[in-house]
């Protein structure tokens, strides 16, 4: 949205009803949260197949001051067996897509949570281990 705040100086008379334009330039901000911080799975086999985190779904959504569409893609998974076992809705997670579109009915954005089930595969053979990964995010944002 773009806005100009202008003002022209007005001479008036009795009985004139003055007016003034107003306008601003109002900039996107793009805020998002995703949780929970840390996705766990706890004692998973070798071999254990579709292993649902315990720590429940991960869920987008819109940060404070947030007024604009955003887009969220998984661009990497690190770590093994992270990289080759983790899931999002039974799908591989770079190829999942998460939408937070904003609905200004009431004149502010409002937002619908996104959520998505991780599970975790773990091939045989597999060594016993605390490993660790990283699930690195794009957010982008578009004027809705």
């Amino acid at each position: 949205m773009s806005f100009v705040l202008g003002f022209t100086a007005m001479v008036l008379g009795a009985g004139d009803s003055p007016t003034q334009d107003v306008n601003a330039i109002i900039t996107d901000v793009i805020s998002v949260v995703i949780g929970p911080g840390t996705v766990t799975f706890g004692s998973v086999a070798q071999g254990a197949v579709d292993v649902v985190a315990t720590s429940g779904p991960i869920t987008f959504n819109a940060g404070i001051g947030a007024n604009t569409n955003m887009t969220i893609k998984v661009t990497s998974v690190t770590g093994a067996p992270f990289a080759a076992g983790l899931k999002f809705d039974n799908e591989n997670p770079t190829t999942k897509t998460f939408y937070l579109n904003c609905d200004s009915r009431s004149g502010v954005c409002v937002y619908t949570p996104q959520t998505t089930a991780p599970t975790l595969s773990v091939p045989v053979g597999f060594p016993a281990s605390s490993p660790a990964g990283v699930i690195t995010y794009l957010v982008t944002g578009i004027t809705p």
